[in-house]
């Protein structure tokens, strides 16, 4: 990738492969995915099972404008900001 940015993190909880009802219905009809039902239907047509992945403990790093703004200041780039994270 020519340009990333990375504006926070998550804690993965879980992986499912699911039919697509019940996907629905685990996403809490997709409060949790921020999704209206036209959007699900759409982006799984023709599809009998999807998969759901699940994710917690959201942290927010920066506002993407700051981000910007600090990365042109000081030429911060992705791989700078990596020993936040492990494996």
């Amino acid at each position: 990738m020519p340009t990333t940015e990375i504006i926070g993190i998550v804690q993965f909880v879980k992986r499912e492969l699911l039919p697509i009802e019940q996907l629905w219905e685990e996403s809490e009809q997709g409060k949790l995915a921020k999704v209206s039902r036209a959007q699900f239907d759409a982006y799984y047509a023709n599809q009998e099972s999807g998969i759901g992945v699940w994710v917690g403990g959201a942290e927010l790093l920066l506002s993407s404008d700051r981000t910007r703004a600090d990365n042109a200041r000081t030429g911060a780039t992705a791989g700078s900001h990596r020993s936040r994270f492990s494996n």
